[in-house]
């Protein structure tokens, strides 16, 4: 994903500081906010229970990417309904 900052974020990220301290809230607060709110509706359509949430960001890239881990194999539920 790219464009994740907010101007105020790249402002923030101009200072050294600001960029670990953007990385740090940017990533535990996304998982955070995850383990909070199940994604019901994302597991529903895939017929499968998130297990785990790895996510990072480059700040002075601006990209962001997160990885998915599910219970069952996604690619092999779905090449079955083919």
């Amino acid at each position: 994903m790219e464009g994740n900052l907010s101007p105020v974020e790249k402002f923030i990220a101009s200072a050294d500081e600001g960029k670990q301290m953007l990385r740090a809230a940017r990533t535990e607060m996304v998982k955070e906010m995850y383990r909070k709110n199940r994604p019901v509706e994302m597991e529903s359509f895939l017929g499968t229970e998130l297990v785990d949430l790895f996510v990072d960001i480059d700040i002075e890239r601006d990209f962001g990417m997160s990885v998915f881990v599910f219970a069952d194999n996604i690619e092999e539920k779905f090449s079955k309904k083919r």
